[in-house]
């Protein structure tokens, strides 16, 4: 599989969610989707807004990633790969996604 199956994935456009809210909405689905490929999500999932603990986000910052996913995942979802949760350019949010290896996305503020 090379691409996320979108099965779990919030509906993060239809109307206004706060980054903190879509953040947590896109974790908890990701949790569901690597625990159906056979992996442990407590292990494999992550979620943070520690800056000081993590180098490649900045305070206000949420970073979700699922490094054992489908590959690049975090960069065709940053674009848009799923509308029905995410588009992008058009977000209707005051945050979008940014990606830093690939298998991650973060959440910045507009």
């Amino acid at each position: 599989m090379d691409k996320l199956s979108g099965k779990y994935l919030p509906d993060l456009t239809s109307k206004e969610v706060t980054k903190e809210e879509a953040a947590t909405r896109l974790y908890e689905a990701l949790k569901k989707e690597c625990k159906e490929w056979g992996q442990n999500p407590d292990y494999e999932v992550i979620m943070t807004s520690d800056h000081t603990k993590c180098d490649y986000i900045t305070e206000g910052q949420i970073w979700v990633c699922w490094e054992a996913g489908p590959y690049d995942w975090g960069v065709g979802y940053s674009l848009g790969s799923h509308p029905d949760s995410y588009s992008w350019p058009k977000t209707n949010q005051d945050w979008y996604l940014e990606t830093y290896y690939g298998f991650d996305v973060i959440f910045s503020d507009i």
